[in-house]
């Protein structure tokens, strides 16, 4: 009787784009806020790339609230706080806690809005097809409702119909289309939703 033999192979994976990627959210706990009560923000941030991110920080900028204090040292910037991350390795992840209240003069029932963006957000090496476009999503509060910006931080105009989502509350709401392309230093609103306290996040396909 002849035995099968058994072969193994071992392929070493690499990467094909040496780069960092950094990714961040932050949440309110599953109440509302009162007038003159304390809120901690948690920040949750991770290195989903392939190489070291050096000099990291998340901004939280926020309207209509006071910064009291946070699990992490901060310093302030313009209508928000610097947290500075030093350097996150690959597939690290780590949160801190940020704590808000809302201002003396703040109308009962108004939605308040907090937003986190990470640095550096470097692209890596991309094909030779292209586009040159670095498309990045923003959230912004006016008029009772949030507002999608999507910001070109390239050198080339982005393609058409570049596709991406809404997910609010962990449930995915809405599909978006950037049906026109945004030139290089531009920012085209894409859509908005309610201003009704919920958490949002928004993706959208890179180029």
């Amino acid at each position: 009787m002849l035995q099968p033999d058994t072969l193994t192979f071992s392929f070493a994976i690499k990467a094909n784009d040496v780069a960092p990627q950094l990714n961040v959210e932050i949440q309110k706990p599953p109440f509302n806020l009162q007038t003159g009560q304390t809120m901690p923000y948690l920040v949750t941030f991770e290195n989903t790339g392939s190489a070291a991110a050096n000099n990291a920080y998340v901004d939280v900028t926020y309207e209509d609230l006071d910064f009291v204090n946070g699990s992490q040292i901060s310093t302030p910037i313009g209508n928000g706080r610097r947290f500075n991350l030093g350097t996150v390795n690959v597939s690290q992840k780590d949160s801190f806690l940020v704590f808000l209240k809302p201002k003396i003069n703040v109308l009962q029932g108004k939605t308040l809005c907090v937003e986190a963006n990470i640095r550096p957000n470097d692209y890596a090496q991309a094909s030779a097809n292209w586009s040159s476009a670095y498309l990045r999503t923003s959230l912004r509060c006016a008029n009772g409702k949030v507002y999608i910006d999507v910001t070109n931080l390239g050198n080339g105009p982005s393609t058409p119909n570049r596709v991406g989502g809404i997910i609010e509350e962990e449930v995915m709401i809405k599909t978006i289309k950037i049906t026109n392309p945004i030139l290089p230093n531009t920012t085209q609103t894409i859509d908005s939703m309610p201003a009704n306290g919920h958490f949002y996040h928004v993706f959208l396909d890179q180029e």
